[in-house]
């Protein structure tokens, strides 16, 4: 197994504002990871067998002990004095001639103006950020939760079940200004129009693949819709966007009402075949890394998203696949798909999923395989550096 000498510094952290997941091996678990069944209890135990904390001089590489958010984001209002702590660590690291990692955990990405830094971030667009490396969205292991990481294997039926249990607008919003926008949005995102504007096509794609699915007589469907969104937070203990009533009241019914959802949420997934995976927000699906954990096979939307290690593992393997040009044919995609494998052939993809989640999804695979992306950096900037010589 290879340690990767790294080197960050705790005195760069912003007063109040946690360290990022990389780093919790050496000072400790944050606030927000604490709760049961945090994804990173297990990184926490073999953390120090992955990276070892040393000297500037000693070091492959250095990590941003925070999340670049903080620096160009809404967030950065709350910590002013998180761009200056940002640039002078960076220029530690370029003194010192250092790989730079920076983490940028938020559905909205934009560029990080500094030279040489390796960017990673959940939301990226493969036309957009050609350079970033793609970081899973983490969650809980719901299967370990609630069934002890057993895996159901489903047996093979004539007609493909597909699941989807969350929120897709404009699909069950009250009559109102949202549900308003986000048809706007649908029709520019259909007619191709919003290429012209500023509008993102976002998450509307789940609720046209939704439209589609349920016309179709060749699947299947068991579709959950909310009416708002909601989504456990990666500790367990629970975050709760848009539910109904005042602050309070969410405060007040959070716990019970993400604890409630997430089971339905984890049941839906557990009677299905395949798993609706569409982006939301953010250029990226958090059900996507959990149908994978769950050994259900992702239904994929693709967004021009970019996914962990895609540079070596042919994501098209382990999920059906959908592109842009191909949304108008998903059910027949879906139903030509499972008809062509055999029984053992719909098993072993089941069990495959699971495995290559153990394996560079969850953070102990991930970080098992981090020192990959400094050689892929380095065969990048080779690349470029030939192609600006021929040039």
């Amino acid at each position: 197994m290879t340690i990767l000498r790294i080197w960050s510094d705790a005195s760069f952290l912003p007063d109040g504002l946690e360290h990022i997941p990389m780093l919790i091996p050496f000072w400790g678990v944050t606030s927000e990871l604490l709760g049961g069944h945090s994804p990173f209890e297990r990184f926490v135990e073999i953390g120090q067998s992955l990276f070892k904390l040393t000297s500037l001089e000693e070091a492959e590489a250095t990590v941003l002990p925070f999340n670049w958010e903080y620096v160009n984001w809404t967030k950065a209002a709350f910590y002013p004095e998180s761009r200056d702590l940002a640039l002078r660590f960076a220029a530690e690291a370029e003194r010192a001639h250092k790989p730079l990692v920076v983490f940028y955990m938020t559905d909205g990405m934009r560029d990080v103006q500094l030279e040489n830094a390796l960017v990673f971030g959940t939301s990226l667009h493969r036309r957009k950020h050609p350079q970033a490396f793609a970081i899973p969205a983490w969650t809980e292991d719901l299967l370990t939760k609630y069934r002890g990481g057993e895996l159901q294997i489903r047996r093979k039926a004539a007609r493909p079940v597909i699941s989807f249990c969350g929120f897709a607008p404009p699909l069950r919003l009250p009559i109102g200004k949202q549900r308003a926008k986000e048809i706007l949005r649908s029709v520019l995102r259909r007619t191709g129009l919003y290429r012209y504007t500023t509008v993102e096509p976002d998450i509307g794609v789940r609720a046209d693949a939704i439209r589609r699915l349920r016309r179709s007589k060749n699947v299947d469907v068991d579709f959950i819709l909310r009416r708002f969104a909601a989504r456990p937070s990666v500790s367990g203990s629970g975050a709760l966007h848009g539910a109904p009533g005042g602050r309070s009241t969410r405060q007040q019914h959070v716990g019970g009402y993400v604890s409630r959802t997430q089971r339905e949420y984890f049941d839906n997934m557990m009677r299905a075949d395949y798993a609706l995976c569409a982006r939301g927000f953010g250029n990226f699906s958090y059900r996507f890394y959990e149908a994978l954990a769950c050994g259900r096979i992702p239904l994929f939307i693709d967004t021009e998203c970019v996914l962990p290690y895609d540079w070596e593992v042919d994501w098209k393997r382990f999920c059906i696949w959908v592109g842009e040009q191909d949304r108008g044919s998903i059910a027949d995609i879906v139903a030509d798909r499972h008809a062509s494998m055999t029984q053992s052939e719909f098993e072993d993809l089941q069990i495959e999923c699971r495995r290559i989640w153990e394996r560079i999804v969850a953070p102990e695979g991930f970080f098992a395989n981090f020192h990959r992306h400094l050689d892929r950096a380095a065969s990048l900037r080779r690349q470029r550096s030939a192609s600006t010589a021929l040039s």
